[in-house]
């Protein structure tokens, strides 16, 4: 098997270590994150909280689609128009 050369200079070893630092730095240096915006509330997750809510046991999300689809677009509209209200708040 062939032998590993150890490095002879530990000025090497300084280079590759003063190259973590920096970049380290630098990552300090990155502006803040910007904060964190809520996502905007849908009609059908208006409809289906709602429903959760009133029901003494919870429904799932499978059954909360199919009674969604069963809505008139009147009614789904209602729901649509008070999410879209909610999300300007």
């Amino acid at each position: 098997m062939p032998r590993r050369r150890k490095s002879s200079s530990s000025s090497e070893e300084s280079d590759s270590e003063s190259e973590y630092s920096s970049s380290e730095s630098d990552r300090s240096r990155s502006p803040s994150p910007s904060p964190v915006k809520s996502k905007k509330l849908t009609g059908y997750q208006l409809f289906c909280k709602e429903k959760n809510e009133k029901l003494k046991n919870p429904v799932s999300f499978t059954k909360l689609g199919e009674m969604w689809r069963k809505l008139s677009d009147s009614q789904q509209e209602k729901f649509k128009d008070r999410a879209k209200r909610m999300n300007r708040k």
